[in-house]
């Protein structure tokens, strides 16, 4: 969310495209790709 310019206008739209009890994921890059696969894997329905 660093690099965007204008949080507040991303977020709105994040919200208006996001299904019904749909989850938005934002990651910063932080941890191994190996944490990042299995925590992105365990939201996928």
């Amino acid at each position: 969310m660093f690099f965007w310019p204008d949080v507040p206008k991303v977020i709105k739209e994040m919200y208006r495209v996001l299904k019904p009890e749909g989850i938005i994921f934002c990651g910063g890059g932080s941890g191994s790709r190996e944490i990042s696969l299995e925590s992105t894997a365990d939201r996928i329905v």
